[in-house]
């Protein structure tokens, strides 16, 4: 359920006792009809993602695997990717303090 998050996030999730690597999948859609990212082989317990739209909530899940098989998928987790700012809108401000330039003659 967070919100505002970057477009190249970190996925996280606690070890599972015997797992040897896992798996995670991230979709627009919480059925999972079909996903953006679908990770195997991950042998920690994070993951980073990149390549998400901005102002897009996103769900997401992982699952434990190891020689004897796959786990059952982890409750799925949202999140909602940063807005960018609409057209026109200020980002920056730097203030030009052209009192401390110095003008040379010659």
């Amino acid at each position: 359920g967070a919100t505002d998050v970057a477009l190249s996030p970190s996925l996280s999730w606690n070890a599972a006792s015997g797992a040897d690597s896992y798996k995670v999948q991230v979709s627009t859609t919480s059925d999972f009809s079909s996903t953006l990212v679908n990770q195997s082989n991950i042998t920690g317990t994070s993951t980073s993602v990149s390549g998400l739209d901005d102002g897009t909530t996103y769900y997401w899940r992982a699952l434990a695997t190891n020689a004897v098989g796959d786990s059952n998928w982890s409750a799925v987790r949202s999140f909602t990717t940063i807005s960018a700012p609409s057209n026109g809108a200020l980002v920056a401000h730097w203030k030009m303090d052209e009192s401390s330039v110095q003008h040379y003659s010659m």
